[in-house]
């Protein structure tokens, strides 16, 4: 419990849930290591993902460690597909392929021009 209250309040609350007498008649014994295990998964993933899926889990009286799993690594894919990746391509400045824009607006006026004639 105490890990579970240092990583945030929700996983504490989540797994204050799982050792609740009055969601189970098992023995506390027997939640040990589904918690510590739920615990561990927060190293793989950040802690917005793992706080929204302890919230999704408690909201919808989810208990199991496949479960909470499932659900946490479909929600670390939606959190790295929101992310805008932005890739910057060096551009060169002076290199002796480069022709420059006169090239281009030169080339394409005589292409166009050709397709008209023709």
């Amino acid at each position: 419990m105490e890990k579970a209250k240092d990583i945030s309040p929700d996983c504490h609350e989540y797994v204050k849930r799982i050792f609740d007498p009055k969601r189970t008649a098992q023995p506390e014994e027997v939640y040990y290591k589904l918690c510590n295990s739920i615990v561990s998964l927060r190293r793989k993933y950040d802690l917005a993902t793992f706080d929204l899926t302890c919230r999704q889990c408690m909201e919808y009286g989810i208990y199991s460690y496949s479960k909470f799993e499932a659900i946490l690594r479909r929600n670390g894919m939606n959190a790295s597909a929101d992310e805008t990746v932005i890739f910057h391509a060096p551009t060169p400045s002076n290199h002796g392929n480069m022709r420059g824009k006169d090239y281009c607006t030169v080339s394409c006026r005589c292409v166009y021009e050709s397709r008209i004639i023709i």
